[in-house]
């Protein structure tokens, strides 16, 4: 995710915990500092939790839409015969892509850091793949 502005907001707390416990007792200022630096990690971390909710949230969304692209395009066959057998394989195709997507996406909850950010790489780059998939077959029939 944005580790760097979750390090940069951690370190801007601590520092101002810091300044704001100059000239009190060591043993207050400490347990000051250690209070805001909870509460900054925390909001960090609610934050990040939302933002890779969202994140979920918008993947799903497109693999609802793509999964309609696909129905509306079922709906409309090509009509001869050797055109078809293609297209039916490629349909096929996609099917497998999106579940395989699906799997990643389920994947990608139990997931955080490195691996999420690898997971959710993945995922767009199988959508987007899975959109020109489907385009070439909307183009072919035209």
């Amino acid at each position: 995710m944005k580790k760097k502005e979750l390090l940069y907001l951690f370190f801007v707390i601590l520092l101002m915990g810091l300044f704001l416990s100059c000239g009190q007792d060591e043993n207050g200022a400490m347990e000051e500092v250690k209070e805001e630096t909870q509460e900054a990690l925390d909001t960090a971390s609610q934050w990040t939790q939302g933002q890779a909710q969202k994140i979920y949230q918008d993947l799903q969304a497109a693999v609802e839409d793509i999964n309609e692209d696909l129905n509306d395009l079922k709906a409309d066959p090509p009509k001869q015969e050797d055109v078809r057998s293609e297209w039916d394989k490629s349909i096929e195709q996609i099917n497998k892509s999106i579940d395989q997507v699906k799997e990643q996406l389920s994947q990608l909850k139990d997931k955080s850091g490195e691996e999420w950010e690898k997971i959710k790489a993945d995922i767009d780059k199988s959508l987007k793949q899975i959109q020109q998939e489907i385009q070439d077959l909307k183009d072919e029939k035209h």
